[in-house]
C-alpha cells in the first residue's frame, strides 16, 4: 500500500521526488523504483485517488523550507 501511495505522490505535479520520499520517510532510490514498477505495470495503481491536501501541505512545507535555508 505505501509503494502505490508513494508513487501518487511521485506523479504529483510540484513535489520532488526528494520532497516525497522525506515525507513518507523513504529513501528516494525506492521512490523512483516504484514508479518506474508503476510505469512497467508491476505495481497497479488504478483506482487510487491523489489528496490534494496532502500535496498542497507538501508545497507549502518545501517552500518554508526554501525560506528557512
Amino acid at each position: 500500500m505505501a509503494d502505490r501511495v508513494a508513487w501518487v505522490f511521485g506523479f504529483a505535479r510540484e513535489p520532488a521526488i526528494q520532497d516525497v520520499a522525506q515525507s513518507l520517510d523513504i529513501h528516494p532510490f525506492m521512490l523512483s523504483r516504484w514508479r518506474k514498477e508503476a510505469r512497467d505495470g508491476i505495481i497497479v495503481t488504478k483506482g487510487i485517488k491523489l489528496n490534494v491536501n496532502e500535496v498542497c501541505e507538501l508545497r507549502r512545507l518545501r517552500q518554508l523550507e526554501k525560506e528557512h535555508a
